[in-house]
C-alpha cells in the first residue's frame, strides 16, 4: 500500500487510509475466571501489584471498573 504524505507529513496524513487492526490480545479464555486469573490477564507486568493495591488500582483498572462493572460484579471489585 502506498500513502501520499504530501509536502509536509504529519501523523494524520501518515495514517489516512490505513485500516485499524487491534492485534493486541492478552489471551482468550472460554471459561469463567476468578479474580486472580482475570487480573493476571489485564497487565503487562510479570510482577504482582504493589502491597496494598491490586491491578484494578491503575488507569486500566479504573477503566475496567468504569465500563465493565455491571458485568464483573462491582461488589467484588471494591
Amino acid at each position: 500500500m502506498s500513502i501520499d504524505l504530501g509536502d509536509e507529513p504529519d501523523g494524520h496524513a501518515l495514517m489516512d487510509g490505513v485500516p485499524l487492526i487491534d492485534h493486541h490480545c492478552h489471551g482468550v479464555v472460554s471459561t469463567d475466571l476468578d479474580r486472580v486469573s482475570f487480573e493476571a490477564l489485564v497487565t503487562e507486568s510479570n510482577r504482582p501489584a504493589p502491597q496494598g493495591t491490586t491491578t484494578f488500582d491503575s488507569q486500566l483498572g479504573f477503566a475496567i471498573r468504569r465500563w465493565s462493572a455491571p458485568v464483573l460484579d462491582p461488589e467484588q471489585l471494591l
